[in-house]
């Protein structure tokens, strides 16, 4: 299962790195939707299954621009980890972010 999850994983980082490349912060638009809302929770519980998200860094800024918006409320059991290593910049993103 942890290495389903780890795929899973490198997709959307692909996917959101993408996205950061035309200048949006979320999945499907540049505004958050039901799919930011809908795939949060899921990414944010990744480190309780033993699954890191250290090695990707457009997932955890798209973490942090989920966290910043207005009226965020954080789910119980959600851990902040991520909020406590510097903000990540992927090498290829250094203009941008």
């Amino acid at each position: 299962m942890q290495r389903a999850s780890t795929v899973d994983l490198r997709e959307l980082e692909a996917a959101l790195t993408e996205r950061r490349i035309v200048g949006q912060s979320f999945l499907a638009a540049d505004r958050p939707t039901i799919a930011d809302i809908a795939c949060f929770p899921y990414v944010a519980l990744a480190p309780d299954g033993s699954v890191s998200l250290a090695p990707y860094p457009s997932i955890r800024l798209w973490m942090r621009a989920i966290r910043m918006l207005p009226g965020f409320i954080e789910m119980p059991g959600i851990h902040r980890l991520h909020e406590l290593k510097p903000e990540p910049v992927s090498p290829d993103m250094r203009e941008t972010v």
